[in-house]
């Protein structure tokens, strides 16, 4: 699983978090690596935070991947989805019909949603997301040096991994 608002190793600056996934590159960045021009023209998502859990925005994940039948959740008037699930207060799993197909975390609305995160759908829609493909481009030199900026390898920010504990106190998109 990727973890995101960690120093970046590459800029040791204060309160400077890894916040921002490059999709082109796979890796996680900060502001600096973005204005160095490490990540000129790729397709970069920035990471925001509820309640101590990964969160992108939906209008901005939904330009990259099919983000249908993930429910949506409210953070400061945008709606945005977990990368990842959202632990819950309850124990055992739910009925099928009413919880994420994966990790059985309560939805708000079974009827529209049927994954409470990325990770979610895309365990069982066949593991890695499809991306829209990058613009062709020379490959970029190397500089040996094998930092990837404290991130290893995935698409689309959400690295699948299964967590059996979920749910939230959050209101969903009606």
């Amino acid at each position: 699983m990727r973890t995101f608002f960690m120093a970046c190793p590459a800029h040791n600056i204060r309160r400077n978090d890894l916040n921002q996934y490059c999709i082109d590159c796979e890796m996680a960045a900060c502001q600096h690596c973005r204005a160095e021009g490490t990540h000129h023209d790729h397709r970069i998502i920035t990471i925001y935070r509820l309640v101590y859990r990964e969160v992108v925005s939906l209008e901005e994940m939904n330009r990259y991947l099919d983000c249908s039948r993930i429910q949506p959740y409210m953070s400061n008037g945008r709606e945005v989805l977990a990368l990842h699930p959202l632990p819950h207060c309850g124990s055992g799993s739910l009925k099928q019909h009413i919880a994420c197909r994966f990790c059985t975390r309560k939805l708000m609305d079974p009827r529209s949603y049927q994954y409470c995160s990325i990770a979610c759908k895309y365990q069982i829609d066949g593991g890695r997301p499809t991306t829209i493909e990058p613009p062709a481009r020379p490959p970029a030199s190397n500089n040996g040096d094998g930092d990837n900026g404290g991130a290893g390898g995935g698409s689309a920010a959400a690295g699948g991994s299964r967590n059996g504990k979920t749910a939230s106190h959050h209101r969903s998109r009606k």
